[in-house]
């Protein structure tokens, strides 16, 4: 399979990091849990976007970022087996963005060939069999371009979407994985019994229409 895997909130904790930095900005007791919509600010309140952006413009701010519990070794887990990409967005004038996320990959996947890594904000266009991702948004254009097989990375802001397999953690995500492969081997399965059937009863129409066929003796009848 062709997997694409988001980075942000799958592979790496970027909402973590900007709750400590603004509670302790604010003295604030803001979790994730609080977060029920994709746009943080709308959370956190007042100011709290130009500070994110300002955040996210540092040079090293993704590099430093920590990544998800299980992700080092569930990505690695499916790179073993499957061509997998990762497809990142970012947010418009974040020129650092980029290379900041590249030296993440670097860091924790040295062997990652970087031809996989995408930026871009219109992830249904890609050609893939399977998306991760948390962001609803980016789930409801892979569906809408006709994808029917994605992985909702669960977090609080992505409750309301219902399309797709919801994985609490990465070993879910594996799980789901493993399944989709078996059903396809069962088809694949199928289709060649199906396949010989097929062929069998062609073959046995196709001699029973020769033996039709073969001419026979004529017997003239007396008159």
């Amino acid at each position: 399979m062709r997997i694409i895997v988001d980075m942000d909130e799958v592979l790496v904790q970027f909402v973590d990091e900007v709750l400590c930095r603004w509670n302790t900005l604010k003295d604030t007791r803001f979790t994730r849990d609080h977060i029920d919509m994709w746009h943080m600010e709308a959370t956190l309140g007042p100011g709290s976007f130009e500070k994110i952006t300002e955040w996210i413009a540092e040079p090293d701010f993704f590099e430093n970022l920590e990544p998800m519990p299980g992700a080092i070794h569930g990505f690695n887990t499916l790179r073993q087996d499957h061509d997998v990409v990762i497809a990142t967005s970012l947010a418009a004038g974040i020129e650092n963005g980029y290379d900041s996320k590249r030296r993440w990959l670097k860091k924790h996947f040295p062997d990652f060939d970087h031809k996989h890594f995408i930026c871009t904000s219109r992830k249904g266009l890609l050609k893939g069999d399977v998306l991760i991702d948390d962001a609803v948004h980016f789930l409801e254009d892979w569906w809408n371009n006709g994808n029917n097989r994605a992985i909702t990375f669960h977090a609080p802001w992505n409750r309301v979407e219902k399309n797709f397999p919801r994985a609490a953690k990465w070993e879910d995500v594996l799980s789901i994985i493993n399944f989709w492969e078996a059903h396809d081997e069962f088809d694949k399965i199928q289709r060649q019994m199906e396949t010989a059937k097929t062929v069998e009863l062609v073959e046995k129409t196709l001699d029973h229409v020769d033996k039709l066929m073969k001419p026979r003796r004529f017997i003239p009848v007396a008159l």
